[in-house]
């Protein structure tokens, strides 16, 4: 399935944000906000993902979003080499209130 431009268009400002911001936040940081404008925006099916790799004799984590099998990502290569451990999908705002 094709990502929708309006998806596009959220990820692009997400990764904007990423590269040009006062701040360079991490993966999770960017998928939780990715996750959150998808829902605001009214598009459903966004599932954040963890996956986990040992390199170097280091743990290493990353997170990403995949929206209807379509990997959202500043990279969308960077989740291949990783073990998924986790699928989350995030509480909209309605529901936390």
């Amino acid at each position: 399935m094709p990502i929708p431009t309006e998806v596009e268009r959220l990820l692009r400002a997400v990764n904007r944000a990423a590269v040009y911001g006062v701040t360079r936040p991490l993966c999770l940081t960017r998928a939780v906000a990715l996750m959150r404008l998808l829902d605001a925006d009214g598009h459903k099916g966004g599932v954040l993902r963890i996956g986990v790799r040992w390199e170097g004799g280091a743990f290493i984590a990353h997170a990403w979003v995949e929206f209807h099998g379509s990997v959202l990502d500043l990279d969308p290569s960077l989740h291949r080499p990783f073990t998924r451990i986790a699928d989350t999908r995030v509480a909209s705002v309605e529901q936390v209130s």
